[in-house]
């Protein structure tokens, strides 16, 4: 049993990798070992749809689960007979559970693309942090794509694993990074998908019904308003828990965020411009602060 110091320690090393170092080499990432294991199942699966897709979707999801989080469980029982080694190797491993530093550089890629005057730059950048096709985005649909993100990746990225290391502790993290990250490969409404990524989006909801709405309610604290456009934006998305911190930042910088065909919240908001870019990177900031005081504050209550 991990000690609440030990989980302290365990915290705030874990945000100090994040911040001085960032990520780990791909070839040495466990979220890419995530994926891709989830990645070779999945070439096994021969797509019958229906029930018997929806059954070996949940395999995947469940042994994937099964191996990382007993694998976690094993490194930290055997880190914990040196308590220095513990810390170190939970410092580690719940850092590749969460990311600030990679989010705020790839956003500031965008804004500096922008910028510059780089538009077909740009494009490419924000295509790989959202699944939309780019190409013909214009500058204004470029900024709401790259701020929608970033709303979402507070959640998914930052405050839900900070949050399940904090009541669950690593193996709560890790597991939840896997929840996540299958759902980002698997979750996809339409065929070959969509069977088989039932149960990985299903849990992927659940899990995150709880941080979305922190996340929102923490945008708001940090851009002091965007509450009524949260509220009442909250279901122009397909999923359950990604309109809360869209329209919280929505609401917060005062523009629309729109996926053209899809949603458009906010409209009385203005057309979001690159500026708003710079803004929304100050309250990931904040936020981050605020999530990083949240996790010490709940660690340190559970050792009292």
């Amino acid at each position: 049993m991990i000690m609440p110091d030990t989980e302290l320690g365990i915290l705030l090393l874990a945000v100090l990798f994040d911040i001085t170092i960032g990520e780990p080499p791909r070839h040495l990432h466990p979220v890419v070992w995530m994926g891709w294991v989830i990645d070779q199942m999945d070439r096994r699966i021969v797509r019958r749809g229906g029930a018997c897709d929806i059954i070996r979707g949940t395999g995947v999801l469940a042994t994937t689960i099964l191996l990382f989080g007993i694998s976690t469980f094993l490194i930290m029982e055997v880190a914990g007979l040196w308590p220095l080694i513990e810390i170190l190797a939970g410092g580690i491993i719940l850092k590749t559970t969460f990311s600030y530093r990679y989010f705020r550089d790839s956003i500031k890629a965008v804004l500096d693309g922008l910028r510059g005057g780089d538009i077909e730059g740009a494009r490419s950048r924000v295509s790989m942090l959202v699944s939309r096709e780019t190409s013909g985005l214009d500058a204004p649909h470029l900024v709401s794509a790259t701020i929608e993100s970033a709303a979402e990746n507070l959640v998914d990225g930052i405050i839900a694993p900070l949050l399940f290391f904090a009541v669950f502790g690593i193996v709560g993290a890790v597991i939840y990074r896997v929840v996540n990250t299958a759902d980002s490969m698997l979750g996809y409404r339409d065929s070959p998908y969509r069977d088989v990524g039932f149960a990985s989006a299903r849990l992927d909801d659940i899990l995150n019904f709880i941080p979305a709405r922190i996340g929102g309610v923490l945008i708001c604290l940090a851009c002091g308003r965007g509450f009524d456009v949260m509220i009442e934006d909250r279901k122009r998305c397909t999923s359950p828990n990604s309109c809360y911190p869209m329209g919280a930042m929505a609401g917060g910088l005062g523009i629309w965020l729109e996926k053209p065909g899809y949603y458009r919240i906010n409209e009385r908001g203005r057309a979001p411009d690159v500026e708003d870019i710079e803004r929304c990177l100050e309250v990931m900031g904040i936020v981050f602060l605020i999530m990083i005081m949240i996790g010490v504050g709940m660690v340190s209550i559970a050792g009292s």
